[in-house]
């Protein structure tokens, strides 16, 4: 049985109109606890475990930058690595119509 500390993952996907996976699922548990806490984000506030959160082609520019400003504070090396993950993927579809980067928390995905 895992602990109340123990990591919940969260795993982002790029997805066409219709869901379809357009490049292969990123699996993080570490760099999301940043999220919430981002100085003036509009995106990363709505990501998180407990609910599942989606952001289209007009929305994901914004979601870069956040992402982008967030590599400047004070991360550790496994959450470093993961928010590379995560930026490059974003990065690749940003700029792409009809694409949605669709963040799935754990906890949110319970269908």
């Amino acid at each position: 049985m895992a602990g109340p500390e123990a990591p919940v993952s969260l795993f982002v996907s790029i997805e066409d109109k219709e869901g379809e996976g357009l490049a292969p699922v990123v699996d993080v548990d570490r760099i999301q606890r940043h999220f919430k806490a981002a100085e003036g984000s509009v995106c990363l506030r709505f990501i998180g475990n407990e609910e599942d959160s989606s952001f289209n082609c007009l929305q994901m520019p914004l979601l870069l930058k956040e992402l982008e400003a967030l590599d400047s504070g004070e991360l550790r090396a496994d959450e470093r690595e993961e928010l590379a993950k995560i930026t490059r993927l974003v990065r690749k579809f940003h700029d792409k119509s009809g694409v949605h980067a669709r963040f799935y928390g754990e906890r949110g995905s319970g269908e």
